[in-house]
């Protein structure tokens, strides 16, 4: 093997480690996606109280 082989062949596995670890960045570095905001007891607090006959007997 000539040198300019060996040279090529270092080349290119210095080429392919820096695709592997660009690569492995864009996947960890993947924005998340936004969580499902957890409700707060049986009504949602930004309801108004229910009045009117759906509100059943006053407690």
């Amino acid at each position: 093997m000539d040198s300019s082989h060996i040279r090529m062949l270092l080349a290119g596995l210095f080429v392919a480690f820096l695709l592997t670890v660009v690569v492995k960045e864009l996947i960890r570095r993947r924005p998340k996606p936004p969580a499902m905001p957890r409700h707060s007891g049986f009504r949602p607090t930004k309801a108004p109280p229910r009045t009117g006959w759906k509100a059943g007997p006053p407690r």
